[in-house]
């Protein structure tokens, strides 16, 4: 009997034993980054004795005291598919795992935005038959403390896994591959509507105070849904509207449109901090060759500080993961809307400039112009494939050694000559669909902006208009959905800007 008890006992000790396990990052079908070091990590007991079985060498090592293991194998060559085997306790082994280029795609819905929902996307899910091609999605939810793991594993980049996997992030893989011809391993890591300060730790945060309003604000907004305010004032506009839907069905009128019940915001994908500690922290110790990026249009009401927060992010980023200075690379945000253009002010073209001012003082970094690729009505444009092509123009020219154009033109300088302004750009440019340099608006002392006239000679731009006789400032594709078509011998198009230093409308 007393036997009986102990091996009860002894089993039951033993089922509270924590399993080694690696995190999903090492699961079935991994793509590992080549061609430099890279580590195997996971976790067990305390003091566990850990072995690895990896490219025909066993290594050990141990458990340290939170349960945390950790060992690094020297860089590989593109080639696959391997096994790797871990045994404590149990064991576990994983199978296909290849060598090749690892992209991580973060940013917000137009990152997000998924194959499915992009022109032609139900024969682009057709067609991939891929083995090498292989993506995993990030879906874990928000947190103010950093998590260990993610939730998504790696597959394949076929059928429905594909089919709801970020289209910018497969097509920008896909060609990679089709030109590099070795594995492509793709992070899918998008939260629809995220700020960018969702991305950055907190404490990061606060070393600017220019930062602090929105701090601030989202603290007050915290500290107001835990007394119960927006849920009280909810259910008190709630009865109203009962009553006037009542009221409306009574005497045939239109029904009022329904009160929005409040969210939570400390599960807020714009919440300081909470996209960093659950889906950017369990990555820093997976190795990549770097990062595209696609966000930007819920700071628009925030566009100015966006030249400071962005390079804060990429450097964060960058020393958390310690890799060095990896590759980002963003897009710009597409034509969208349509901005009352009388005073010269735009959120949106504001946010384009500061994504260019982020690009100029932050090395390894660079951006895709789409200001031709949007559409009026919908802040998701379809064409995913050209934005994809555009960021990967800029990996193989400055990660892969492609004689490739990938720069959109930019403006240089500019001088006034008697009635007109001259710009210098640093390329050849040309307009193209009609006879008329569109995209110009020119002031004077009042600095108030009309369309201007324009004409190009190989990289300047005479811009003038017949009312300002002394003009002061011009400017380009200033609008959230400009009229604009000077491109380079490519099709690049020319990258917005303005002449002037004037005080911006979210300056």
């Amino acid at each position: 009997m007393k036997r009986n008890f102990l091996l009860i006992l002894l089993s039951f000790v033993t089922s509270l034993c924590a399993d080694v396990s690696l995190p999903n990052l090492y699961s079935d079908n991994a793509v590992i980054q080549r061609h430099i070091p890279f580590k195997v990590w996971g976790w067990a007991d305390p003091h566990e004795s850990i072995s690895i079985e990896f490219l025909g060498k066993k290594v050990s090592t141990q458990a340290n005291e939170t349960g945390t293991w950790s060992v690094e194998f020297p860089a590989q060559k593109a080639g696959g598919p391997y096994s790797l085997t871990v045994t404590g306790k149990n064991k576990l082994v994983r199978n296909n795992l290849l060598f090749g280029e690892v992209w991580v795609c973060s940013g917000q819905s137009n990152m997000k935005w998924n194959i499915g929902k992009s022109v032609d996307g139900d024969l682009e899910v057709l067609m991939a038959k891929d083995d090498q091609l292989r993506i995993v999605t990030v879906s874990t939810g928000a947190s103010q403390t950093s998590l260990k793991d993610i939730d998504g594993v790696w597959t394949p980049a076929t059928g429905k896994a594909l089919n709801e996997f970020s289209a910018v992030g497969y097509y920008f893989g896909r060609e990679l591959r089709r030109v590099l011809n070795v594995p492509v391993g793709l992070i899918n890591n998008a939260w629809g509507g995220s700020a960018i300060e969702a991305w950055i730790p907190r404490e990061v945060l606060l070393t600017d105070e220019r930062n602090f309003a929105y701090l601030k604000s989202f603290d007050e907004r915290l500290e107001q849904y835990s007394s119960g305010q927006p849920l009280s004032l909810y259910e008190e506009n709630l009865k109203k509207w009962e009553k006037k839907v009542a009221q409306a069905k009574s005497s045939g009128a239109p029904l009022p449109r329904k009160p929005r019940k409040p969210t939570d915001p400390r599960g807020s994908q714009h919440r300081p901090a909470n996209l960093w500690h659950s889906r950017v922290a369990p990555l820093l110790n997976y190795s990549i060759k770097g990062v595209i990026w696609y966000q930007g249009e819920a700071n628009t009401s925030r566009s100015y500080n966006y030249r400071h927060l962005l390079p804060m992010m990429i450097k964060t980023w960058r020393q958390k993961w310690d890799s060095g200075n990896f590759p980002f690379y963003w897009s710009q945000l597409a034509d969208f809307c349509r901005d009352d253009e009388s005073d010269g002010n735009s959120p949106w073209a504001e946010i384009r400039e500061s994504m260019t001012v982020a690009m100029q003082t932050t090395e390894n970094t660079g951006q895709a112009v789409i200001t031709d690729l949007g559409e009026e009505q919908d802040i998701h444009p379809r064409r995913k494939l050209e934005v994809a092509k555009r960021l990967l123009r800029w990996a193989l020219a400055k990660d892969y050694g492609f004689d490739v154009v990938f720069k959109s033109p930019m403006y240089e300088s500019h001088e006034v000559k008697d009635n007109k302004i001259i710009i210098t750009l640093d390329q050849d440019v040309k307009w193209f669909d009609v006879k008329k340099v569109l995209g110009f608006t020119i002031a004077g002392e009042d600095e108030k902006f009309l369309e201007a006239n324009a004409r190009i000679s190989k990289n300047t731009i005479e811009v003038w208009h017949e009312k300002i006789k002394a003009p002061r400032a011009a400017r380009y594709a200033w609008a959230g959905n400009p009229l604009c078509n000077v491109i380079n011998k490519k099709d690049l198009p020319l990258t917005p800007f303005r002449t002037d230093k004037w005080k911006l409308s979210t300056e």
